[in-house]
């Protein structure tokens, strides 16, 4: 298959999250869950336990999680390691910042502080 994108990649603040757009077209979005994870990550040395990292992508919510919360969180985890922001061994096992992660946040930090500021719909 041959790629048809030609113009470069433009990132933007929006509701949903950080938004990369390429060519007029919507190209991946880091909700803002999963942006105060990774804020959350570059906070700390070591790696952050599953259960902590599920925590700081949900702050708001108190007690256990529902079983959607906990599935989101999961898939949240998941994109964010396959678009090579965050490590994990295997499934279950503690999250940690990757280096493509770290300059992400030090080179969007503007536009991540917009985003995270845009009040949440009810």
């Amino acid at each position: 298959m041959v790629s048809t994108m030609t113009g470069p990649m433009n990132l933007h603040p929006g509701r949903p999250g950080l938004v990369f757009a390429q060519d007029g077209r919507v190209r991946v979005v880091i909700s803002r869950p999963q942006l105060r994870l990774l804020l959350a990550l570059e906070r700390r040395i070591e790696p952050l336990p599953v259960r902590q990292a599920t925590r700081s992508i949900w702050p708001e919510q108190a007690g256990p999680l529902t079983a959607s919360k906990r599935a989101s969180a999961a898939r949240s985890i998941t994109r964010l390691t396959k678009r090579s922001f965050i490590a994990q061994a295997q499934s279950g096992q503690p999250v940690s910042l990757t280096e493509m992660g770290m300059r992400l946040l030090e080179n969007r930090r503007p536009l991540i502080d917009e985003v995270m500021k845009i009040p949440e719909p009810a």
